[in-house]
């Protein structure tokens, strides 16, 4: 267990009105006190204070093999109907963009973290002649029993706004499975829903969004003898308000909260924080300050089995 406590403070001008995640990451990559439609993704409800809009990025490029390859690329968008009774109702949706559940296991996967022994992996009469010509051979886990990348990640939403308050809800996925035989399957799938609230009352504006997510993983391999089906549950939280003090300054305090597992990693940050954001000719200004409770806890071995990380004290 390490428990670290941070503070930080952010200060960025832009010259730009709205825009999505590349503006949040030339912003300090924090969301926290900006009200921009990325919100969306975290609380549904905030679709009606941005009206009917397309969404999306360009994704960015990335030179593999002397090649240049474009990737993370993604859009949408959500339209809002007025009805004649005053509600108002909003559909949308977004393709192709990855959440923060898939970074995190893409992460995990190119830094090699779950490296193991072959010999843990693989005790054959073969195996073992291999270990004593090379010596202590090492390989990555997730790519011994077949990792696979998630596709379709689809996030469809809706929600309606009566009055001074808006409720919507979502839902999104992402999966993919390599069957190469009965006895030999790799499968992810990425299931997640979200609920926001938005409510005005006098120079207040109340957002609250929750978001649930659960990664499955499913390793079966004849040949590496594994049989692996696992569960991995994450939630956010977020409570934030924006206390108008005139019609270019608000005053912004927030409360987090994000409890992310992947694969046995379990992260938990808890955040209280306050900062303003004034509108600027053609763009804002924002400062912030935050002060965040860490916590983490990691896996000494994989599936409560004898295979143990290197990173692990209990490595022999």
């Amino acid at each position: 267990m390490k428990k670290i406590i941070t503070t930080f403070v952010l200060l960025v001008v832009m010259n730009t009105a709205y825009a999505t995640e590349a503006r949040i990451e030339s912003m300090g990559s924090n969301s926290d006190f900006v009200k921009d439609d990325i919100s969306v993704f975290v609380n549904p409800a905030t679709c009606f204070e941005h009206g009917n809009m397309l969404v999306g990025a360009l994704g960015q490029f990335s030179k593999i093999n002397n090649n240049w390859q474009r990737s993370d690329e993604w859009f949408g968008g959500w339209a809002i109907y007025p009805m004649a009774s005053g509600m108002k109702v909003a559909l949308g949706a977004t393709l192709n963009r990855t959440t923060e559940t898939e970074k995190q296991l893409k992460q995990l996967d190119e830094n090699n973290f779950f490296t193991v022994s072959v010999l843990d992996m693989d005790s054959t009469p073969a195996a073992v002649n291999r270990m004593r010509i090379y010596g202590n051979q090492r390989t990555d886990y997730l790519e011994s029993v077949g990792e696979v990348d998630p596709v379709g990640k689809v996030y469809l939403f809706g929600g309606v706004e009566m009055g001074d308050n808006a409720f919507a809800v979502g839902l999104r996925y992402a999966g993919a499975s390599n069957d190469s035989g009965a006895k030999d399957l790799s499968s992810v799938s990425i299931f997640g829903a979200n609920f926001g609230f938005t409510g005005k009352m006098d120079q207040h504006l109340i957002e609250a969004g929750i978001n649930v997510t659960n990664l499955g993983i499913t390793r079966t391999s004849s040949v590496l003898k594994m049989n692996l089906d696992e569960s991995y549950q994450s939630f956010k939280v977020l409570l934030r308000d924006y206390f108008t003090i005139n019609d270019r300054l608000a005053l912004v305090p927030v409360v987090t909260l994000d409890k992310i597992n992947v694969l046995g990693i379990d992260n938990t940050d808890l955040g209280i924080g306050v900062g303003f954001n004034r509108v600027l000719h053609k763009g804002l200004t924002w400062a912030g300050f935050k002060y965040a409770y860490h916590t983490a806890s990691f896996p000494d071995k994989i599936d409560d089995k004898s295979i143990y990380f290197f990173s692990s004290d209990n490595q022999v």
